[in-house]
């Protein structure tokens, strides 16, 4: 995630998961007390299976939900979950949306968590810029009850706000940064064997000169 001044740094991510009331494009937090009086019947029925802690919704128990909701909350009734906003349409069906409201919460990481043998780029810089480290191209989950979410991912390259092949061919450059490192190299010794041969020329010319040699 990028900060404030350009800078990368790992952050804690926290998904929102809560009912609402959209009003315009903003969006207010139902209270625990009017969703439990609305849904806790409808609940409580259910048999829900559990997965990673999280009781697995269906889109059409959300649905319902939302339904029930509709008539006590005040407003039109939303849920937030998975990096997404769920209401119903007009005639009743249930529709999604990306919403800001849904975007995870997040904050940095504080230093010195790991220590220095841990350290991101301690055994070569491609412990960032390899096609396939984590720091660019991991996938993190998206944490939801939502059972057709339970296995959505977002890329690394979004969270940074970044072109993932822009990032992708630049990574892709340290395959042949050590080719280059060795064409420098080279390169740099026959330019010095070069200048040292003219220099010993140089030399000759200088020495003859004062030698009285034409």
């Amino acid at each position: 995630m990028i900060l404030a001044g350009g800078k990368l740094a790992p952050h804690k991510a926290l998904w929102p998961n809560f009912w609402g009331v959209l009003d315009n494009n903003n969006v207010t937090p139902i209270e625990i007390s009017v969703v439990d009086k609305a849904l806790g019947d409808m609940f409580d029925k259910l048999e829900l299976t559990y997965n990673e802690g999280w009781p697995e919704l269906t889109k059409e128990i959300i649905a319902d939900a939302l339904k029930a909701l509709n008539k006590s909350a005040g407003g039109k009734a939303v849920y937030i979950s998975a990096g997404k906003l769920y209401n119903l349409d007009d005639s009743g069906q249930l529709q999604e949306q990306e919403h800001h409201v849904a975007e995870p919460y997040l904050w940095p990481i504080a230093h010195n968590v790991r220590p220095a043998a841990q350290a991101l780029g301690v055994r070569y810089c491609t412990d960032c810029h390899a096609t396939d480290a984590p720091f660019f191209f991991g996938d993190v989950k998206i944490d939801s009850p939502i059972v057709d979410e339970r296995q959505s991912f977002r890329t690394m390259t979004e969270f940074q706000d970044i072109n993932p092949f822009y990032a992708w061919i630049f990574a892709f450059s340290f395959v042949f940064r050590p080719w280059m490192k060795l064409i420098v190299f080279c390169s740099c010794l026959i330019l010095a064997g070069i200048l040292l041969l003219y220099a010993l020329k140089a030399l000759g010319c200088i020495a003859k000169v004062l030698g009285g040699e034409k």
